[in-house]
């Protein structure tokens, strides 16, 4: 028995004992009291028989003496002791009827017609004496039982009194176990100290005290008294890498309570550094303040070494198997180009199915190979938005050769056009290949597969159906297993790894996303799952560019009706409004009929050359300096003869990449006045990211104190502030009081904390830092500069 069940034993008997005590004292004692009431009850009723038997020889006196004032009086003190007998007796029906006997005949005493008559007398005295005679039978009973009770009380309080002393000897012997038992335990934990491969640490924060284990000063080749027992000592022997991480982590700790598990490196006293895996736990008093923390190293060089021999053994396979796909896929590629000589509608079809399926075998080698970078949440994801429908029927496109290798047709129900999802377009695509393929493997008989889309709340749910031989019962609860696989007849035994819907819930699930699966023997089975969808007030707003009130204007000239839309599309979601163009004739009656913040500019043009009107408007003193963009399909090499003589802004090589001509767009935007927010932060990181994100949309001032931003709002004209609350120098909310009330700023809170309920009316948004996404971000901050109706005249800004 353990020393705490122990002592708890004793505590649980002595309980025990002291509540059956006092029950059992509390029923002598209410016992005793009953049956002395009862006897004392009983005293009160003779008490009142005797007045009784006196006030009716008073009242036979006063009548043979003819006294008719005394009668008088002797009657009601009569009538007043039948009336407390009456209410002495109310539960002794016997006495009762003969208190009712002597209410019948003591009135015939004091009758002056009965007056001679002493059959009455006789017969009032036989009932006061059978009452009194009653009453003292019962008065024995009574007395005899209070007696009973009396003594069965001193026997209980001798009982418990040898009772009690049992349980406290008993615990006396339980606490004098307990005492050699935590002996034991005390050498035992020793024991597993000395001869564990862990090291045992225990900090005293207020005196910086560590106790430290003798294991860790073996493994570091220390002596006891070469190593102090202080926190710096630890800190002292940390490889200069580690030092600031554990450091952060220990006080992220102390301040948030986390989790303390991290990996790191001690200087062995020869100089070489060992890899540790530190773990700890603090305790913390009622205010919240770090008493002490305790916890283990354990040495992890032996492990770190098999991780870095694994890791050379992956990158060497990985290498020897990207080698010979590399090939394929680049000499489909060079065929694809014609180099090898023209190819018909056919030929390039198939080759375009081969090509990008090498590509997708080498994202499906990367992931095989690298399962320990997925279940060590090391595997990298670039998630972006993507539109839906599209990732889909690129995924069927990939897959056609599944489709026709096993005579099923994939079969899109109803796509939703319309909707964009948070994804890497590459795992969606992977996660989609493996279930279309496993869907084709086991379609059995049937023609088609059906892929359905749908909304549910903010989340959009894919489905792959097929009606074939549904999965074996008892396959179901392994089937996201590692290793886990099914066959049927058309699948060869051994087919695959058993690797792909253990990859396809893991990336899902690292996408925000689950999956699951329902299915009935020989009627098929359905795999959904689920991802983030972007909202659709999110989708509806120009993606991270502002819409001011007054839009500065873009003139496209392209005649080529796709690569003009593309470019429409691209240029209207950054604020301009845009003409476009089709020839030279149409671009320059653009030109002087309305004024443009810049032009983009095809060289090849129905009926002139491009590069003819750019030397037109640089001859002409009101076009000499706006910015244009060349997009083209000739070289780059011209850019070199043209570029800087004709002041180009950027030369684009058809065909177009977005994020190039969106670089090139916001080149133009640099001379058009921005809205100006002023970001009160002193993360520079996250500085860093909402300029980026911003950029072309406001100018960003960058504030990391309250007195910088005091110093900003004083001097320049801003638009909109982006306010953190927790800052070096005192609380950001002392900005919302400094703003002067006749110039009102809109103020947008983002920090870590909850902001307070009683804020300003000058706070028009507040979001939690991690819980709000960017772009949500940004379109408040749009909304707001537009409620501030921004124009953008430079003469309004200082």
């Amino acid at each position: 028995m353990s020393i705490d069940l122990k002592e708890k034993s004793g505590v649980l008997i002595i309980f025990l004992f002291m509540l059956l005590q006092g029950i059992f004292f509390g029923l002598y004692i209410y016992k005793a009291s009953s049956t002395q009431q009862l006897v004392l009850h009983t005293y009160k009723v003779l008490n009142q028989l005797e007045k009784l038997d006196n006030n009716l020889s008073k009242a036979e006196n006063a009548i043979a003496s003819k006294q008719p004032q005394i009668e008088s009086s002797i009657d009601q003190k009569i009538k007043n002791n039948l009336n407390e007998l009456k209410d002495l007796v109310i539960d002794n029906p016997s006495q009762l009827a003969f208190i009712t006997s002597l209410e019948k005949e003591i009135p015939l005493i004091f009758n002056p017609i009965d007056k001679k008559n002493s059959t009455s007398d006789i017969r009032i005295h036989t009932i006061v004496n059978k009452m009194i005679q009653a009453e003292n039978k019962l008065l024995d009973v009574r007395y005899v039982s209070n007696k009973q009770a009396e003594n069965a009380l001193l026997f209980f309080l001798a009982i418990s009194f040898l009772l009690a002393y049992s349980a406290l000897f008993i615990i006396m012997g339980l606490f004098i176990s307990s005492k050699h038992d935590l002996e034991e335990r005390e050498e035992r934990l020793n024991l597993a100290v000395r001869g564990t491969s862990d090291a045992l640490w225990d900090w005293d924060p207020n005196t910086n005290k560590v106790f430290y284990s003798p294991r860790l000063l073996i493994i570091l080749g220390y002596k006891d008294n070469e190593w102090a027992a202080i926190l710096d000592e630890f800190s002292n022997h940390l490889h200069p890498d580690d030092y600031k991480p554990v450091g952060d982590a220990i006080k992220d700790h102390l301040k948030n309570h986390t989790h303390l598990d991290i990996e790191c490196r001690l200087r062995h006293k020869d100089g070489h550094y060992i890899w540790f895996n530190l773990r700890g736990q603090a305790t913390w008093d009622i205010n919240g303040k770090a008493i002490r923390m305790s916890g283990f190293i354990t040495d992890i060089d032996h492990k770190k070494e098999i991780e870095r021999i694994k890791d050379e053994f992956v990158s060497t396979v990985s290498h020897e198997l990207r080698t010979p796909l590399t090939s394929i896929r680049g000499s489909l590629g060079l065929i694809l180009a014609g180099t090898e000589g023209p190819l018909t509608k056919d030929m390039r079809y198939f080759l375009d199915i081969a090509y990008s399926n090498s590509e997708r075998l080498i994202f499906l080698i990367n992931d095989i190979l690298d399962m320990d970078k997925i279940e060590s949440n090391k595997m990298r994801f670039d998630i972006k938005r993507e539109n839906l429908a599209e990732l889909i029927r690129h995924s069927v496109e990939l897959n056609k050769s599944y489709s026709e290798k096993y005579n099923v047709a994939f079969n899109v129900v109803e796509p939703l056009s319309d909707v964009d999802v948070l994804v890497d377009s590459n795992r969606f695509i992977q996660v989609m290949t493996n279930l279309l393929s496993n869907a084709a493997k086991f379609s059995g008989d049937s023609p088609k597969i059906d892929i359905l889309t749908a909304i549910d709340k903010n989340m959009v749910r894919i489905s792959v159906t097929d009606y074939g031989v549904g999965i074996p019962a008892g396959a179901k609860e392994s089937l996201f297993n590692k290793f886990s696989q099914i066959h049927n007849q058309k699948q060869k035994q051994g087919e695959g790894t058993g690797l792909g819907l253990y990859i396809c819930k893991q990336l899902i699930e690292k996408m925000g996303g689950y999956i699951y699966f329902e299915s009935n023997p020989e009627q098929g089975t359905t795999f959904f799952f689920e991802l983030p969808m972007v909202l659709k007030e999110a989708a509806q707003a120009p993606n991270n560019h502002i819409t001011v009130q007054n839009h500065p204007k873009l003139l496209i000239c392209e005649d080529d009706y796709k690569v003009a839309e593309f470019l429409k599309n691209i240029a209207t979601k950054m604020g301009f409004e845009v003409d476009v163009s089709t020839s030279v004739s149409q671009a320059r009656s653009f030109l002087h009929s309305k004024s443009y913040a810049g032009l983009i500019l095809d060289l090849i043009l129905p009926d002139q050359y491009g590069i003819e009107l750019i030397f037109e408007l640089r001859s002409d003193p009101m076009f000499q300096a706006m910015p244009i963009i060349i997009v083209s399909i000739k070289s780059i090499e011209e850019e070199k003869v043209y570029g800087e003589s004709l002041g180009i802004v950027d030369w684009l090589t058809k065909p177009l990449n977005a994020e190039a001509l969106i670089s090139a767009i916001n080149k133009i935007s640099i001379n058009i006045p921005k809205p100006v927010v002023l970001y009160i932060e002193d993360d520079e990181g996250l500085i860093n990211i909402i300029s980026h994100s911003l950029q072309g949309i406001a100018e960003v001032i960058p504030a990391q104190t309250l007195a910088k931003a005091k110093d900003i709002i004083a001097k320049q004209n801003i638009d909109l502030i982006l306010l953190d609350i927790i800052l070096p120098d005192g609380n950001g909310l002392e900005i919302v009081n400094y703003i002067d009330e006749s110039k009102p700023l809109p103020v947008i809170i983002l920090s870590a904390n909850d902001s307070p309920e009683n804020i300003s009316k000058q706070v028009a948004a507040t979001f939690i830092k991690s819980c709000t996404s960017e772009e949500t971000i940004i379109n408040t901050i749009k909304q707001m500069i537009n409620q501030n109706q921004f124009k953008g005249d430079t003469n309004e800004r200082t």
